[in-house]
């Protein structure tokens, strides 16, 4: 059901209810058992738990046979009780709204949340890193984000890509290896 204008939160919200990894990680309540209740960023596990509600009343309420709709009231309570933006019925961008939930269900459950962020390569490190194959390197580098990034929504919906300036005259390289969850491309 729209609920004002929410058809950006709808959209982003069967999107996800249609991913079956996702959906089968929430609805047999294996995120019980991820939740990082002390995250700085997340929401202790209230979106996380609210969100498993949500897609039980989606499968459960409706079938192949009976096929019906929900209201995600309670749902949208949550969202605006933790980020005011959502707090009023105005339009907002689908695309954001997916970056936030993914953002905040990945704060909920990321295990590794709680750990100091590592610190930056010395030089040293990085001209060894820039001798390596690309692919040793950004196998090297997605470890390395793992280790304070560790979550199913990291499993389903990040990935790397990796940016190289090269120098025309010496032809030294310089690569930067950074996780996504969204790519924008031009169409």
């Amino acid at each position: 059901t729209n609920l004002g204008n929410s058809c950006y939160m709808n959209c982003i919200l069967q999107c996800l209810a249609g991913t079956t990894k996702l959906v089968e990680f929430f609805i047999k309540g294996d995120y019980k058992k991820h939740i990082n209740i002390n995250s700085k960023l997340g929401s202790q596990g209230i979106l996380a738990s609210e969100f498993a509600n949500l897609l039980l009343d989606i499968y459960m309420k409706s079938n192949k046979f009976k096929p019906t709709y929900i209201s995600p009231i309670r749902f949208r309570k949550i969202i605006a009780s933790l980020n005011s933006i959502y707090r009023t019925t105005e339009q907002q961008d689908c695309s954001e709204f997916l970056n936030y939930i993914l953002d905040s269900l990945h704060e909920d459950l990321n295990e590794n949340g709680n750990k100091l962020k590592l610190p930056d390569l010395t030089k040293e490190e990085e001209l060894k890193r820039e001798k390596l194959p690309i692919r040793y390197a950004s196998t090297i580098e997605w470890e390395r984000y793992l280790k304070t990034n560790f979550s199913i929504i990291v499993d389903i919906f990040q990935g790397q890509y990796l940016s190289q300036l090269k120098c025309f005259k010496c032809e030294t390289t310089s690569t930067t290896y950074t996780s996504f969850s969204t790519l924008t491309l031009p169409i």
